[in-house]
Order: C-alpha cells, then structure tokens, then sequence
C-alpha cells in the first residue's frame, strides 16, 4: 500500500507544472533527537547537551549547543528523507514552506530562493526585546564555541570537564548584548519573546510571488508531516 501510494505521489508530482511542499512537525529534529543521535557521533557534546537540558544554570547554553549540531550533524533518516525529497523535486518548479528551524534545506542542496522558514532558523540572532529589526549571523558566536568544544573528546566527558566547557560557553554569551538597548542576543525564533519576522520575511516575499505564478497551472501540493500547530503557515 505504501508503495503504491508513493507512485501515485511520483505521478502527480511528474504530471504537475509546479509543486508546492508543506513541511510539518515531523520534520522537526528535537532535542530529544538530538541527544540519541550524538550517542554515536559525539558522546562529550552530548553530555554536554544533557547537562544543558537539565541543569538550570546552564540552560542558557542549550540553544546555542542546538545551533551547533544543526550545523555540523543531520539525523541518518531526517537526512535521507531530505535528499529523497530533493531528488523528487530537482526537475521541478518548487516551492518549500517547513516549519523547521534548522539548516537542512540548504545543506542537503534545495535551491535557497526555493524555501522560507517562517518559525525562525538558529543561524541568525536578534535582539531578546525586539528593540531593532536587524539581525545578525550567528557564525561568529558559533565560531567561538567551536573553539572551546575542540577542548574535549569522547575519552574526557567527566561532570568536571562538561561543567569547564559550559562554564565557558556562559562566559561567550555575556559577550552578545544588544547594541542599541543592551538586551541579551537570542536566536531568531518564533517562540523568542519579541520575534523578528525580517529574518523570514524576504523569502516569504518570493514564496508569495511564486503562489502569484501558480494561476491556471497544474499544481501539486504535498503535504508531509503537517499538524494543527501552525495552520496559517501550512
């Protein structure tokens, strides 16, 4: 039955002019998915990851630790579904609106005028109060943390060591401080207290645009994931 229904998909797919793809919650990788994944992959940053998660003091960190394994790690399955979902679309006129807020759209080699992440993405910060509209990458602060996680490896993940690094990481994030209200620097996502919608609204610009072109055409809409979170974005 699932074979069939994915023939049907690649039909409707090829038979179109233009596809439109929602991409849901399933999509999401969180944090519990994420700590799993670093069990095979990096075993200090995931005790790291857990410790951030479950000690007060240094939740501040977690985000920034999200940050880093969105840029450096994908889930084997969150990965092969990407890329089986870009060689769908590789001939097509696409579009891609996904509720997530990591990088894998333009890591795993979808066109980047083709998508918009309307909750936010971890690689742009913004200030926590909202007091300005601009943003600014998070390279440099990450680029920072790279410094300190090079520090460690699998054999010397003792409490004492994760509790040095994120010790550390605090003392990187004192350093990120609005420069118009003195706010703390947070990334720019929808659940920030005051979020910027700029860091998505140029893409979501194109994505209306492209909508525009999809009168009289033969349109395909998938559908993957999808809930009632969000039912104004997909």
């Amino acid at each position: 039955m699932q074979l069939e229904k994915f023939e049907q998909l690649i039909q409707s797919v090829n038979d179109a002019q233009m596809v439109l793809v929602g991409l849901g919650e399933e999509w999401i990788v969180t944090e519990e998915m994420i700590e799993s994944d670093l069990e095979e992959k990096d075993v200090s940053l995931q005790q790291m990851f857990r410790m951030s998660r479950n000690v007060e003091k240094y939740q501040k960190v977690l985000p920034i630790l999200m940050s880093y394994y969105y840029q450096n790690y994908i889930p084997t399955k969150i990965e092969k579904a990407y890329q089986n979902m870009r060689d769908l679309l590789e001939e097509k006129n696409y579009f891609v609106v996904s509720l997530s807020v990591d990088s894998y759209l333009r890591k795993t080699g979808f066109k980047e005028d083709r998508y918009v992440n309307p909750c936010g993405t971890y690689e742009k910060l913004q200030c926590e109060n909202g007091c300005r509209t601009e943003l600014v990458s998070a390279d440099e602060l990450l680029g920072e943390i790279e410094s300190i996680l090079v520090e460690t490896n699998d054999r010397d993940c003792h409490d004492e060591k994760i509790i040095y690094l994120l010790e550390k990481c605090l003392n990187v994030l004192e350093n990120y401080h609005c420069e118009q209200c003195g706010a703390p620097m947070s990334f720019n996502l929808l659940d920030t207290k005051k979020y910027c919608e700029e860091g998505y609204l140029e893409q979501w610009k194109k994505y209306m645009k492209w909508l525009q072109g999809t009168l009289n055409r033969e349109l395909c809409v998938i559908e993957s994931g999808v809930g009632v979170k969000h039912p104004s974005v997909i």
